[in-house]
């Protein structure tokens, strides 16, 4: 059985808060009907597809590269 390589990430206070902040930033502006929300919706949904189309051209390469390099070590 492999090994899990698990990533924590350790936060202070003021990055919670600041974290929070910005969650809660949104849902206000969703539930207010704020304009920016819907763009913000739009951008964020073409940059996922623009995501998902690099994924289905680079990622058998990419993945090959990384297993060179993990063997390699």
């Amino acid at each position: 059985m492999a090994l899990k390589n698990h990533s924590i990430i350790k936060r202070t206070r003021e990055q919670k808060i600041n974290a929070a902040a910005a969650t809660l930033a949104v849902q206000l502006a969703k539930q207010n009907n704020d304009p920016m929300y819907n763009k913000l919706k739009r951008y964020k949904s073409l940059m996922l597809q623009a995501r998902q189309k690099i994924m289905q051209k680079w990622y058998n390469k990419a993945k090959q590269i990384v297993r060179q390099r993990l063997g390699s070590e």
